[in-house]
């Protein structure tokens, strides 16, 4: 038995999954979907670099900005 574990900060989320009777290719993908969804992939991008709380502000107001006119491309009259 073999078990994977992807970090030990305990103020992150901890998957992890344990692979039994050779079975790796099944727990390797619900260990993936775990992965994906408690956002550890995100987070550990996120974390990668720094960046300033100004740059931080503007580009969440761009990614506002834009999807606020993809949503009105979207919308129909």
């Amino acid at each position: 038995m073999v078990r994977v574990v992807v970090n030990k900060n305990p103020n992150m989320p901890n998957p992890s999954k344990e692979v039994r009777e050779a079975n790796l290719s099944a727990a390797l993908k619900t260990f993936k979907r775990k992965v994906n969804r408690d956002g550890v992939l995100q987070e550990c991008r996120k974390r990668e670099f720094y960046l300033k709380p100004g740059l931080k502000r503007r580009l969440k107001h761009e990614n506002a900005m834009k999807e606020k006119r993809k949503a009105m491309k979207n919308k129909k009259f």
